[in-house]
């Protein structure tokens, strides 16, 4: 009791603070599970928390009590743990990162979920991050009628975003330096391995691993853009280009019958082949480009990811219509999932697509938002089959998940009466948050997700 009662004063004082990321669970060198007492009291804890932005660990073998406390936290309200591949990190860190040996398991999460080794590392939580749906706005508009066909018009896309990605992270290296000559960091230099042994300050690359997470945004808007412009090109749009390009400028308006097309097209997280090698495709090529380069700090590693935080809803801003049915000054989608109400197809079906994207490679992390109906978790066998599928999911390469469950109804209310649910919570581009702190959009945007069962 007396234990308890001092984690919830801490999580209190955390959740005050606005505190991000706390990690349990996972293995050992040995590779032993890490469970114990603490990791369950933690979890009945944080339930009623939206900080400290907690995750777990999982592997095949965690304990089915803590399955019954996660669930149970879900079904109750709760947004915390978000969920963690332990085998997938471990796998694929050495390759994208150069961390190994015992380090490996000590791997945690910065801010939202952006990929660190505790007390060991300096990573950039963000460093840098590319807008992939305006860089291709920008390609579109120059682009798109010098191309005799879609693969001439996807090679210059490539270019344009390779292009962006070597400027974004010259930048990142700059501003690196910079803050290495002017933003010394004499506390995090003491409490950081190894620093000291080194004889170099945090920001100079002091830390026994450094790097940078560039991030992404956009990029299932830009799956389903290219999908677009590939039926163009297909004359299965009834368009020329030059009425295409119109049909953006003037945000659809006068383009009915066209949008109907176009938002029946496939859509990524369906399970539609089509589409979905698309998405192999470019973002394989993304996230090959990104591990390309070095980050300045320590001539550490470059690793992308694609954490939305609450960015997304301000990101679409500057961004005019698109080819795949979004309007002008609207929201991206929310990280890597399907965009806001485009799946339709069920759980399976979305986590099958995000597993087309070559996850390993974007390690940084690709961070997936499910919305689950609260009465749903409820039903008999229901938290037997969460678990199936989350488990599935990282047994083919998933590297993580995060649940909001909340009835559709009562984020509606809440909209119209805060005051009266002041404390229903909900994840949101990789972090958790109270829903009545969120912009009026973003409110708006986690309505639209679609609401999935089991």
């Amino acid at each position: 009791v007396e234990a308890e009662a001092l984690l919830e004063e801490l999580w209190s004082n955390v959740n005050a603070c606005n505190g991000w990321h706390m990690i349990l669970g996972g293995r050992d060198k040995q590779g032993n599970d890490c469970y114990n007492e603490l990791t369950s009291l933690c979890l009945k804890t944080l339930k009623k928390f939206r900080r400290p932005n907690a995750g777990i660990k999982v592997t095949p073998t965690m304990p089915q009590r803590l399955w019954e406390q996660i669930l149970g936290n879900w079904s109750d309200g709760g947004v915390n743990p978000a969920l963690y591949n332990d085998k997938g990190y471990v796998d694929n860190i050495t390759q994208y990162t150069g961390v190994k040996g015992d380090d490996l398991y000590k791997f945690a999460f910065g801010g939202c979920t952006e990929l660190m080794f505790g007390g060991l590392s300096n990573v950039g939580s963000i460093d840098a991050g590319v807008n992939l749906l305006s860089v291709l706005e920008k390609t579109i508009k120059e682009k798109l009628l010098k191309s005799n066909n879609f693969d001439e018009f996807l090679e210059v896309s490539k270019e344009d975003i390779a292009a962006q990605i070597k400027c974004c992270i010259e930048t990142s290296n700059k501003n690196q330096e910079q803050m290495a000559r002017y933003r010394p960091q004499l506390i995090r230099s003491l409490f950081t391995d190894d620093c000291i042994d080194n004889g170099k300050e945090f920001n100079a690359g002091g830390a026994r691993y450094n790097g940078s997470v560039i991030n992404f945004a956009g990029m299932t808007n830009v799956f389903n853009s290219l999908f677009t412009i590939k039926k163009l090109f297909s004359e299965e749009l009834e368009l020329n280009k030059e009425q295409f390009l119109e049909m953006l400028e003037a945000d659809y308006l006068g383009f009915k019958k066209e949008l109907k097309q176009i938002t029946n097209f496939s859509k990524f997280g369906n399970d539609q082949h089509e589409i979905d090698s698309m998405a192999v495709d470019l973002s394989s090529f993304v996230f090959d480009e990104v591990h390309k380069y070095k980050c300045w700090r320590g001539e550490g590693f470059c690793i992308p990811g694609v954490i939305m935080f609450v960015t997304y809803a301000v990101l679409g801003q500057g961004i005019g219509a698109t080819p795949d049915g979004r309007y002008s000054g609207t929201a991206l989608a929310d990280s890597v999932g399907a965009m806001q109400g485009t799946g339709r197809q069920g759980p399976t079906a979305l986590l099958k697509s995000c597993l087309a994207i070559p996850q390993k490679k974007g390690i940084g992390t690709l961070v997936l938002n499910l919305r689950l109906e609260k009465s749903m978790l409820k039903q008999e066998g229901a938290l037997d089959k969460l678990k199936a599928l989350v488990l599935t999911y990282f047994e083919y390469g998933g590297l993580q998940i995060q649940s909001t469950i909340a009835d559709q109804e009562a984020l509606k209310k809440a909209i119209a009466e805060p005051d009266k649910y002041p404390n229903l919570m909900i994840r949101i581009g990789g972090y958790s948050e109270y829903f009545n702190s969120l912009s009026k959009e973003l409110k708006k945007e986690v309505i639209k997700r679609t609401v999935l069962e089991i």
